[in-house]
């Protein structure tokens, strides 16, 4: 199996943006396409090319209830952390860990 090899400087804002149009996640583009994604994150626009995708991780869509969920069957934000670091991560960017641990302020 071969892969076809694009010239030096094929991948710029519009051909990445284009290959981006192919994919339904960043997870996807970067294993279908690893050339734009890579000169798409080099040439600073991966986040505009890919900002209509769906945010997944390993499968799951992490919504307030399911990182809520998640978090109830940890009982500390530690161990929230360390056990289910995705679901963490989204709840500490979308503000959700105050209310999912309200006494760790």
């Amino acid at each position: 199996m071969t892969k076809d090899k694009k010239p030096a400087g094929y991948w710029n804002r519009e051909t990445c943006a284009a290959e981006a149009l192919k994919y339904n996640t960043v997870a996807e583009l970067m294993k279908g396409s690893n050339g734009a994604y890579r000169a798409a994150k080099k040439g600073g626009y991966l986040i505009a090319i890919t900002k209509n995708m769906q945010l997944k991780t390993g499968g799951v869509h992490w919504t307030r209830g399911r990182c809520a969920a998640k978090a109830k069957q940890y009982g500390s934000s530690e161990r929230f952390k360390a056990r289910a670091f995705t679901a963490y991560n989204t709840a500490k960017k979308k503000g959700w860990l105050s209310e999912f641990f309200p006494n760790e302020q």
